[in-house]
């Protein structure tokens, strides 16, 4: 651009010395006035611009499950007579939705258009800015340019994979144990018998008093009874990831978050769902919900919090069934939920890690203690095969 400027710039000057120099020379008049004229048709072309150039997009449909198609449609139309060398579209772009092109460069004939159409999948749930970010046209001198971003904003959301998490929730797996096939349904003031320890009893059940008399560990049996209430808490922390990976841990985490609201939409049981801060990120899920209502929560729910689960947990009364799906696990976060234990809530704790995440000595010895004080602990691990590709074409 600066280049065309200083070229055009230096040839009226030479053709206004060329004038000047010869008199009456018709030359030098003539190529002055013929470069002025240029200059005011293409500084024309330029101001015509916004009306003579329109750009429409179009999405075949806004909401969709995770893994499915949707074709989004591009039309740029130049509507007047004038003519357009060059022309950049810069596209929305990122590491999570790529067209697989994020710049179009093309000319615009008079009355012209282009057309292309994207069919964009998805690799994770979200709410995703889809269209043109820009339009810069270039004069056909290249002396001016004008950019023009379109007012009307494309977005999709994407829902999580219910299905597909609501199996792998319930029917368990080698790292993916069902959620709802093991809740705590023990009332821990009502002791129904006691007998002797083994080692997959928490010691959180160990009858200290008889087990000194017996010089033999034995632990108590309790009644079993119906919690009041499910609560289901999602910690959304800034995950130290790059978007990419951050995005994979994410989405995992409200996936299995999805099968548990779906499961409990199914089941026609209430649940509280917090994620964020508890009080003004609560959802609460009664029976007969629309699960529609439930999936576009879980779709736009963003991470990014600063705080742990730690100030929630502290505010919780029960007893409830209380399950955690979390990725940082730390000292504080340990404290918090084992205090939380004994206060007779009933706790399942799922951990997601992976290769970018991985869990460490130190997450393994706090998992081992909750598991130690009564927790149900289930590991996540996500594997190099199960992350999808970006978004393509």
């Amino acid at each position: 651009m600066i280049q065309s400027r200083l070229l055009y710039a230096f040839s009226l000057i030479l053709s206004l010395l060329l004038a000047l120099g010869y008199g009456d020379g018709f030359l030098g008049f003539t190529l002055c006035y013929s470069l002025l004229l240029l200059f005011l048709l293409a500084l024309a072309t330029i101001l015509l611009v916004p009306a003579s150039i329109a750009v429409d997009q179009s999405l075949e449909q806004n909401v969709i499950f995770k893994g499915e198609t949707v074709t989004y449609t591009l039309h740029i139309k130049n509507r007047g007579w004038f003519f357009y060398p060059r022309v950049m579209c810069q596209l929305k772009n990122g590491e999570l939705a790529a067209y697989g092109e994020s710049q179009l460069f093309f000319p615009l004939l008079p009355r012209g258009k282009l057309q292309r159409e994207y069919h964009l999948t998805f690799p994770y749930r979200g709410v995703y800015s889809l269209g043109v970010e820009k339009l810069v046209v270039v004069d056909f001198l290249g002396l001016f340019r004008k950019t023009i971003r379109p007012r009307a904003a494309l977005s999709v959301k994407v829902y999580p994979k219910s299905d597909e998490n609501f199996l792998l929730m319930l029917q368990g797996g080698p790292q993916k144990t069902a959620m709802f096939t093991d809740p705590f349904q023990e009332d821990y003031s009502s002791v129904a018998d006691v007998r002797k320890y083994v080692t997959s009893d928490s010691l959180r059940k160990v009858h200290w008093k008889l087990s000194a008399k017996r010089g033999e560990l034995m632990v108590k049996n309790f009644n079993a009874y119906e919690p009041d209430r499910l609560i289901l808490l999602l910690d959304t922390r800034a995950l130290p990831l790059s978007p990419m990976d951050a995005a994979a841990l994410e989405d995992a985490m409200v996936g299995y978050l999805a099968a548990a609201a779906d499961h409990c939409v199914r089941g026609g049981l209430s649940a509280d769902l917090i994620y964020g801060r508890k009080d003004g990120d609560q959802f609460t899920l009664n029976p007969g919900d629309d699960a529609a209502q439930v999936f576009e929560l879980l779709a736009a729910i963003p991470f990014g919090e600063k705080e742990s689960v730690v100030p929630v947990v502290s505010e919780i009364s029960g007893p409830y069934n209380l399950i955690v799906f979390l990725a940082l696990l730390d000292q504080e976060v340990h404290d918090a939920l084992k205090e939380l234990i004994s206060f007779d809530h009933n706790l399942t704790l799922y951990v997601f890690s992976s290769p970018a995440l991985p869990l460490t000595e130190e997450k393994e010895y706090l998992l081992e203690s909750l598991k130690a004080y009564g927790a149900k602990v289930h590991p996540v691990v996500l594997e190099p095969e199960e992350e999808m590709p970006p978004a393509s074409l």
